[in-house]
């Protein structure tokens, strides 16, 4: 929705031009265009056609699905570039320690939905095993190893914990 309401305003400011935003841990096939100027109409000479070059209206392009990437007009010779070339550059090699081992920010962020996956596989398990009035010891126990590997890997990378991507939905209670 957001995206609609950039393109409705840039149309009535009649802007063909706009600048994508930038953040770390961007996944790698939208590292290339983020922090860019690009053309809507396609027309500019200066500039690389919007849709085409980010892949906007696409489930996996600009603003398609898990994207965090927004855009905003951009007006040549009044707007300057909201990021840097050291910035996106900063952004494009961020790297963390994990076991001694460096990764990629992005590939971190990927490590951490999966122990959050995991953590929220076995407290579905337990919340099942309780309502049928069946032993959740083992389950329990699978949510608390998860939940340490993933307090491990977050002090090792510095990354930050993100308790609502650990629900497992409504709680069944007796």
């Amino acid at each position: 929705m957001a995206s609609k309401l950039s393109i409705t305003q840039a149309d009535e400011m009649e802007c063909d031009l706009v600048e994508t935003t930038a953040h770390v841990g961007a996944r790698p096939t939208h590292q290339v265009w983020q922090g860019q100027v690009f053309s809507r109409s396609g027309r500019s000479g200066d500039y690389d056609d919007f849709e085409s070059s980010t892949g906007y209206g696409s489930g996996d392009g600009l603003c398609g699905w898990n994207c965090r990437h927004s855009f905003f007009p951009y007006y040549e010779g009044l707007s300057s570039s909201a990021y840097s070339r050291e910035r996106l550059s900063d952004y494009e090699s961020r790297e963390v320690s994990y076991n001694d081992e460096k990764m990629s920010y992005y590939d971190a962020t990927q490590q951490q939905r999966y122990f959050e996956r995991q953590i929220r596989r076995w407290k579905r398990e337990r919340a099942g095993m309780s309502a049928a009035d069946q032993d959740t010891g083992e389950a329990t126990a699978k949510v608390r190893q998860w939940q340490a590997a993933q307090r491990d890997f977050l002090r090792q990378t510095g990354l930050d914990r993100d308790y609502f991507r650990e629900r497992a939905g409504a709680q069944i209670t007796k």
